[in-house]
Formats: structure tokens, sequence, C-alpha cells
């Protein structure tokens, strides 16, 4: 299943990202520093921040790590520290994408990404992630340079009632498909093309028969 006719919102942004993407090589001086460790109600992790021409650019989670996309570009998972009446303490938050022409939020327009659930990663320069639509779930790639989506919908057996964020773990490439994981649940293969997906169905190891008695 492939998405092509966005709302207007999303085209308009498709655009500025081509731009983005595709904006011609600047001599930068990018740096990493002050690895931290953090923790809040529900989880912990690990941030670093991002540093350009000596310019603080942003905080970013380092399990998601930054990425190199077109001629000139990282994606990174931005983390920000909360506090207010509602949210204290330090969560990661909406996927970024850095350029020399400056950072943009990329999560808040990607299609059925959640930025609590879905876990993404990218790989070969694409994103993938757990899509959640109504009472549907996805797997979804997002082709950053060609800011163009695809899904394939999962056959999710019962009810999940969770707030862990690595519930949906993060996708990784295995061999030639792309692994989607529930934590002590079903396992799912999908073509990194999109093509097709399919349960990894654990073999059963069947204990010996005790010999019979004569």
């Amino acid at each position: 299943m492939t998405f092509f006719g966005k709302p207007t919102a999303m085209k308009v942004f498709c655009f500025v990202l081509l731009a983005l993407v595709c904006a011609p090589a600047r001599a930068s001086d990018v740096t990493v520093r002050d690895t931290t460790d953090y923790v809040n109600d529900i989880y912990s992790g690990r941030f670093a921040r991002l540093f350009c021409k000596g310019t603080l650019v942003d905080s970013f989670e380092t399990a998601f790590g930054l990425h190199a996309v077109g001629r000139d570009s990282l994606v990174y998972q931005k983390v920000k520290t909360f506090d207010g009446p509602q949210l204290t303490g330090t969560y990661f938050t909406t996927l970024m994408i850095f350029t020399p022409k400056g950072s943009a939020a990329l999560g808040d327009s990607l299609l059925f990404y959640n930025g609590h659930f879905s876990s993404p990663a990218c790989i070969d320069s694409n994103l993938y992630y757990w899509g959640f639509h109504e009472d549907n779930v996805y797997a979804v790639r997002f082709d950053i340079a060609a800011a163009q989506t695809d899904t394939m919908p999962f056959a999710l057996k019962g009810t999940v009632i969770t707030d862990s964020p690595f519930h949906f773990q993060r996708p990784r490439l295995e061999g030639k498909g792309v692994i989607f994981e529930v934590k002590g649940g079903q396992t799912f293969v999908a073509d990194p093309d999109m093509k097709s997906v399919r349960e990894l169905i654990p073999e059963k190891v069947l204990s010996p028969k005790a010999p019979e008695n004569r």
C-alpha cells in the first residue's frame, strides 16, 4: 500500500523536505558532546548534544542516533526536558532533520506516526517505524529523499495496554528483511521495499517421548 496523495500540509512539507535534503553541501563543523543519562517516570535513556560550528543545535537520543541522509543532512530524535503541571522530566520527542539551512520537525508530518510508540529506525537512508491509525497497526517505510511513504498492515493478536515506548521494538535489518517485533509477542518480517510482510512463527521444540514399558 503506497500513499501518494497527502493532505495539503504534508505536500507542502515534502517540497520543503526535498529542498532541504537536496541542498548543496556546505563546509560545516558538526560535533557531538556531553553524552548524559536521563530518566523519567516511564523509561530511561541517554542523550547527547549536537553542535554545528560551535553552536548548539539540539539534544538527541543516542539509541536512535544521528543518520546522514541526502548530501549534507542529519536525522535525529529530539530529547527535551519538561517542567510543567502535566509533564515533568526528560523525554525523547519528535524526529528532526538538520541541514546547513537549519532544523525542521519531521515526525509531526509522518503518516501514522506516534512520537511515543512508533520506535523509528533509519535503515539505508529510509525511516522504518510502527504506524498507528484507529485500530490498525502498520509497518511503515518513509523514503526521505523521495518523500514517499509505503505501508503494510500487521495482523496483531490480542489487546495491547502499555505505557512503555519499547513495547513495539525498534525495527532492525536482518538478512534481507526488516524485523518488527512486539516485546514478548509476535514478530514480523517485512521486505525492505515493503511489498510484503509476514509473521515469523517460532519453531516448536518437542520433548522426546519416554520409552514405553513392555
